[in-house]
């Protein structure tokens, strides 16, 4: 190769098996197929197409939740269908957001220590009992339940206000109001069968 030829772009023979990213020169040479430019560019969707324009693929409208270029420039349903998703996926985030909130600051009734502020980590879980509403970490109201010294009515009862409940339910985040209680326990009960 001569001074007079320099060629930035390396010329592959067509029955190369190697496949290298078409460059944007070579998207505007391929005619484009009609089908193409009515499906989503999975780039684009998340975040990451380097074509831009020159793309083959239709690159949507961004989302206001996400902000992601997911959102079909004419399919109605399929914009109805991901905002909804992205709302969902916000509440549970936000709920996610008030569990940690909300637990973060709960004292264990036995060892007198903020849960979330333990050592050790896998400690880092709280016990609910399923009849009261008093906090304690897992592994202390197991202790508890676990004493041999005393009767059965006596272990299965709070520490601290004696109403049996008949099991502890682990969880990563403090939960005391009633409804969140019961949505627990069904779920807890689920999950042994």
């Amino acid at each position: 190769m001569g001074s007079s030829e320099t060629s930035p772009l390396l010329v592959l023979p067509a029955d190369s098996d190697t496949q290298g990213p078409a460059t944007p020169e070579e998207n505007k040479e391929q005619p484009a197929d009609p089908e193409l430019k009515k499906t989503l560019c999975p780039y684009a969707t998340v975040g990451e197409c380097r074509y831009g324009e020159n793309c083959v693929y239709l690159h949507g409208d961004p989302c206001d939740m996400c902000g992601l270029q997911v959102l079909h420039p004419t399919d109605t349903a399929q914009r109805s269908q991901h905002i909804k998703s992205c709302i969902e996926a916000h509440e549970k985030d936000m709920e996610l957001s008030f569990a940690i909130q909300r637990s973060k600051d709960i004292v264990c009734g036995i060892c007198m220590e903020v849960v979330y502020e333990k050592t050790n980590p896998s400690e880092r879980r709280f016990g609910i009992l399923s009849n009261c509403s008093h906090s304690y970490c897992l592994k202390c109201i197991r202790r508890w339940r676990s004493a041999k010294q005393f009767e059965s009515k006596i272990i299965k009862s709070c520490p601290e206000c004696r109403i049996t409940s008949n099991f502890v339910i682990p969880s990563e985040y403090w939960v005391e109001e009633k409804e969140d209680k019961h949505k627990l326990i069904h779920k807890y009960k689920e999950a042994m069968r």
